[in-house]
């Protein structure tokens, strides 16, 4: 796996006048003896900001440019939903022990390029129009034909240009794997039919035969040396952070899971970019203080 700690990334103020008053390269390393193509690099607004030597206006968002002036895709993210970018995020190709100039300049939100689609997100109803959903609470039930009468592909989805990945949105919690053979984004039109992605398709079909496991990241919480399934708390949740076109974000919150007389809230956050062949996760648990009489 590729680890985001190995980047290093430094910035040249240059004196030339560009929309936003400075132009700013950002110049991105690779000190290893490894090839890293589609490297993920992100890098803060604030961080942004003090190499530009001012507040980045609101309506302003960041373009990429390469060393022959080519664009370099990326997206700026709202990760906190005030209205405000809060991360830069692109991905970039690196030889062993290379570093590479990028050039940033400021366009109004309107005037973003449209960029090739490397991740998605798909939660949608089983309504008749699938209605894309980017709240929902988890169901209790614990049964395929149970959830898929509510949710296409039975729950959130998530993909890259080389596989997919889905979660149970009920008491299972499990993870399965869809094996891809397109580099397209297919899951907006996948499961629409119950069962379709069992059988091998154009696109590829589910490969992970996840039973009663937790199958391909999900989580659970090991205790007295017994091992718990995160499954059934007072109200399991869904947020869409962001939805690509190179990165993808979402939570699946867990609110009030009793285990061994304890408390816990638990987010589990979810990310997947372009070019990988997994996702990453981040898990944050907050144990309640349970009043005893």
């Amino acid at each position: 796996m590729k680890s985001l700690f190995w980047m290093f990334v430094t910035a040249l103020m240059l004196s030339s006048c560009s929309q936003f008053g400075v132009k700013t390269t950002i110049v991105v390393k690779n000190p290893t003896a490894l090839d890293r193509p589609d490297e993920p690099v992100i890098v803060s607004r604030e961080r942004l900001a003090s190499l530009t030597g001012k507040p980045i206006p609101e309506d302003k968002i960041p373009v990429l440019k390469d060393e022959v002036n080519q664009l370099l895709p990326s997206q700026a993210d709202d990760l906190d939903k005030d209205g405000k970018w809060d991360e830069l995020f692109f991905l970039v190709d690196l030889a062993p022990d290379s570093e590479k100039k990028i050039n940033v300049s400021f366009v109004k939100k309107g005037n973003i390029p449209g960029y090739t689609q490397r991740s998605n997100v798909r939660f949608a109803a089983m309504d008749s129009l699938y209605t894309e959903i980017d709240h929902a609470r988890r169901l209790k039930s614990m049964d395929s034909p149970s959830t898929q009468k509510v949710f296409q592909m039975e729950g959130p989805a998530w993909e890259n240009d080389n596989v997919a990945f889905r979660n149970y949105y009920d008491a299972r919690n499990g993870m399965d794997i869809f094996g891809k053979r397109t580099k397209n984004m297919v899951l907006d039109s996948v499961g629409l039919t119950p069962h379709s992605y069992h059988k091998l398709a154009g696109w590829g079909m589910d490969i992970l035969k996840v039973g009663n496991s937790l199958g391909a990241g999900a989580i659970a919480l090991k205790k007295g040396g017994h091992l718990y399934r995160i499954d059934l708390p007072e109200e399991g949740t869904y947020k869409l952070i962001v939805d690509g076109p190179l990165r993808s974000i979402f939570e699946l919150g867990f609110k009030n899971l009793m285990i061994e007389g304890n408390n816990y809230n638990i987010i589990h956050r979810i990310s997947i970019w372009g070019g990988t062949h997994f996702y990453k996760i981040e898990v944050f648990l907050w144990a309640l203080q349970v009043m005893r009489h």
